[in-house]
């Protein structure tokens, strides 16, 4: 009978296999009310051998008895969480869990998804939902059932557009540039995001759209894009911007207003422009800008638009006042620009009248990138001699064709 105690006492010993979240994403990272997604869970039996071998008995009676190491799942679900009024919050749906997942080997891992929703009227904060896993009890004894909380965040900010550089007033001459920040508000990457200009018959905006692949958390970018008005009066213009925070598409819009005039009595012009810059070397470029209005102008600013590098990056004259010339200059730095290519750089002036601000339709020129030791006149002298050389052997070689035939013709006579 004690061999017998002993034989129970020792099957009633098993192992005790344990079960963990190793790790757990959610995507999007950050929910807006409203939202769908998905939560991804890796359940691993964190037991490092297949099987515990345990003996028991005293001296003269021993027992071995060997249990594996796997457990069996019986059931996986999400329960939803409580508000702070105690409504229940319709945080994570997954068709009520899984059932009869089978068993999971010591040192094996499950992968499972689940889908995720944020109610539309959900406030900002953070939840709670828990993982609750259910093993299944064998003949000898219970395992301790998992509840582990998951991490969720609904964050109800969103993308901003802001308006970095939109003057109120544009001339019906030429385009205007215009600039805006993009912002991303979240602790989460938002992703496709286009921004779509909705122009009126009377006002072209270029380009079409501008798509950016992603912006991360907290990052900003600055967007540019061209004015070109068909007629003078006031216009309204609004820029669309479609994104998604994981698989959820977003749009929101901002617009300007503005007035487009005439024409601007004050304008850049370039009178020294160089039209080729050796490789990494420095040149200058120098402006006058006129004001040829009858009343005094302030907040003057030159902004060079190009790729290249430009000191200053812009040049703040500050007031002028009518009919008053300024000359200023800025130097091109061509480091890191390519050999043999050609880059665009225009000007624009703004300034300020009556607590208005203005744009100036932008001027531009260009110049070409050219090896080190090269210089533009001595490759042109070089060009021009070589035609003039090449001019001189056609004639000689004329002409001395010229003597061959009149020699030839002369034999035939003869």
């Amino acid at each position: 009978m004690l061999f017998i105690l002993l034989v129970m006492l020792s099957f009633s010993v098993q192992a005790d296999p344990s079960i963990i979240v190793a790790d757990y994403q959610l995507e999007p990272g950050e929910f807006m009310p409203g939202e769908t997604g998905v939560l991804t869970v890796v359940l691993t039996n964190a037991e490092t051998v297949a099987t515990t071998t345990e003996t028991r008995g005293d001296a003269s009676h021993t027992v071995s008895v060997t249990e594996t190491n796997g457990v069996v799942i019986d059931q996986i679900w999400i329960s939803a969480v409580s508000d702070e009024s105690g409504r229940q919050i319709r945080s994570l749906l997954g068709v009520n869990g899984y059932k009869d997942l089978g068993n999971l080997a010591a040192g094996a891992s499950l992968t499972l998804s689940f889908e995720m929703i944020a109610e539309e009227n959900i406030s900002d904060g953070y939840y709670f939902p828990k993982l609750h896993i259910d093993l299944k009890d064998d003949m000898n004894g219970n395992y301790d059932d998992v509840v582990f909380p998951l991490e969720l965040r609904v964050n109800n900010e969103t993308l901003d557009i802001i308006p970095e550089s939109v003057p109120s007033t544009i001339s019906m001459s030429g385009a205007t540039d215009i600039s805006f920040s993009l912002i991303n508000l979240r602790g989460s990457v938002l992703e496709n995001i286009v921004i779509t200009p909705q122009s009126s018959d009377d006002m072209t905006v270029y380009p079409e759209k501008i798509v950016l692949h992603q912006l991360t958390a907290d990052e900003q970018q600055t967007i540019h894009f061209s004015l070109i008005p068909e007629q003078i009066g006031s216009e309204n213009i609004t820029f669309k911007v479609d994104y998604k925070n994981g698989g959820n598409s977003h749009t929101r819009s901002t617009s300007v207003s503005l007035e487009v005039v005439d024409s601007f009595d004050v304008a850049p012009i370039i009178y020294s422009m160089p039209s080729t810059i050796e490789k990494g070397s420095k040149e200058t470029i120098k402006l006058k800008v006129y004001n040829a209005k009858a009343d005094s102008i302030s907040s003057v600013i030159i902004t060079p638009i190009t790729s290249a590098r430009l000191t200053p990056s812009q040049y703040f004259i500050g007031s002028m006042d009518a009919d008053d010339i300024y000359s200023l200059s800025f130097d091109v730095d061509t480091t890191g620009l390519n050999v043999n290519q050609t880059y665009d750089i225009g000007f624009t002036v703004s300034f300020k009248q009556d607590e208005t601000t203005y744009v100036t339709p932008m001027i531009q020129s260009t110049f070409t990138v050219v090896s080190e030791g090269t210089n533009g006149d001595e490759a042109a002298l070089v060009t021009g001699l070589f035609i003039v050389f090449l001019g001189v052997i056609i004639y000689f070689v004329y002409r001395w064709r010229k003597k061959q035939q009149l020699k030839k013709l002369m034999v035939n006579q003869s």
